[in-house]
């Protein structure tokens, strides 16, 4: 395998990794997975989608730098050092500053597209209780490191809605592929946190 689909394989693994073992990350992976779902259900015009996908896609890659920098830090002592801690905390800053303006950005995008969103919400109330359901069921797999069946359940019933919403919806293919990639990835990184494949 050439050196070039090496780094690919490897920035994967990193992928997956994080998504398995930073529980911060897997948070920000589920906000991304609901921008992806509001913007298949509300079809936003285009500049406006493509506002979207960089923000997620910036505080996505600035998450995995700041645990990357934390795994830097740690790998050099376990014991206090108010060094590493500054720089933990310059990390941690940085994506609090990008998130905050990414929220900020969000709501002036949707505050602009208040007539859209309504008459969306008229026209489809229930696409948009799915969603909410959505976010409900899977906030848990982003916290809990033990499996129960409980998780498992509502793992489940999430993706069911999820193929629910999808199938009774004519929204964008690439919203729609997108939040199914980060809907599977995050059941996919809880199975993978208890071992199961």
């Amino acid at each position: 395998m050439s050196d070039f689909l090496k780094s690919f394989v490897y920035a994967f693994q990193g992928l997956i990794e994080a998504l398995r073992t930073e529980r911060n990350f897997r948070i920000l992976w589920l906000c991304a997975l609901l921008v992806f779902l509001a913007n298949f259900l509300i079809i936003f015009e285009f500049l406006t989608q493509i506002i979207f996908l960089v923000l997620v896609f910036i505080i996505l890659a600035l998450e995995l730098i700041n645990s990357a920098l934390e795994k830097y830090g740690d790998n050099f002592t376990r014991e206090h050092s108010e060094l590493i801690k500054k720089a933990k905390d310059f990390g941690a800053a940085a994506v609090m500053l990008c998130a905050l303006g990414a929220f900020l950005i969000f709501g002036l995008l949707l505050n602009a597209n208040w007539a859209l969103i309504l008459q969306n919400l008229k026209n489809h109330g229930l696409f948009f209780i799915g969603l909410v359901l959505i976010a409900f069921l899977n906030f848990p797999l982003c916290l809990e490191q033990k499996l129960n069946s409980r998780l498992l359940v509502m793992s489940l019933a999430g993706l069911i809605i999820h193929i629910g919403l999808l199938a009774g919806y004519s929204g964008s293919l690439f919203f729609l592929l997108l939040s199914l990639i980060f809907h599977l990835s995050l059941a996919g990184a809880y199975l993978r946190r208890q071992n199961i494949c």
